[in-house]
């Protein structure tokens, strides 16, 4: 990303343009981003606050002094700002085009129980200056919030089996054992159209890697008599009832 230039304001406090666009105050950087943050509406206790593209992030201190008990995370579309990274509890990096590895990062690093509670807003500022990345980081956003809702009313429709089964299989337990320090390669097998192509690789080089299946890939692997070393049970809907 090109354009972005660094000056100072009227008060002395470092600011800068981007494609002659101000991304903080001319005048008073500290003072904008305070009125910014007293201005956002925000009815709950977020888990989180992410904040889109904060720039020099004159606004994280009135962001801490808000919700004290959030992370804070700034969602970045530019480079230019990463010396400002470490004001953050994490920083994203979002790019038009790549949606999907965004998503992916932003699920993986706080999962459905914090992203569903918690607070999106966007550097105005920013907002103006990249209307692009502004358009589609609030699309990536539903869908992840989407995906979140959607796992969290599984684990609440299932949640009842899960620890019935939780407590089935403590019971039956037979015989129990401690997993070791080991330093294989890990190969995990899932049901899907890849694995019977992955069958013959597996056959081949069995004796030199540790093999973890979830329990819907039991069946093909054994079917070509390959024995996994742990099998993992996942299945939120009929098969976490009978497979075991």
């Amino acid at each position: 990303m090109t354009g972005i230039e660094f000056s100072r304001s009227k008060n002395g406090a470092e600011t800068c343009t981007v494609n002659n666009k101000f991304l903080h105050s001319s005048y008073n950087p500290q003072n904008e981003a305070e009125r910014f943050v007293n201005s956002v509406e925000c009815t709950f206790f977020p888990k989180a606050v992410f904040i889109n593209e904060p720039a020099m992030s004159y606004c994280i201190p009135f962001l801490r002094a808000r919700f004290p008990d959030s992370k804070i995370t700034a969602i970045r579309y530019s480079r230019a700002f990463d010396k400002w990274n470490d004001f953050f509890d994490d920083t994203l990096y979002f790019e038009p085009g790549k949606e999907q590895f965004f998503e992916t990062q932003m699920f993986e690093k706080n999962g459905e129980d914090i992203l569903c509670a918690s607070l999106f807003i966007s550097w105005t500022p920013s907002a103006n200056a990249f209307p692009e990345h502004e358009k589609n980081i609030w699309k990536s956003i539903k869908n992840t919030l989407q995906k979140c809702n959607a796992l969290i009313a599984t684990k609440s429709c299932f949640s009842r089996r899960w620890i019935k089964n939780a407590v089935t299989f403590c019971m039956n337990v037979k015989k129990a054992a401690s997993i070791v320090p080991f330093h294989s390669p890990v190969v995990i097998a899932a049901s899907g159209p890849s694995i019977e192509g992955a069958l013959p690789f597996l056959q081949k080089f069995r004796r030199k890697y540790i093999l973890l299946c979830v329990s819907s890939a039991l069946s093909i692997l054994e079917k070509n008599n390959i024995n996994p070393d742990f099998v993992l049970s996942t299945d939120g809907g009929w098969w976490a009832k009978v497979h075991l």
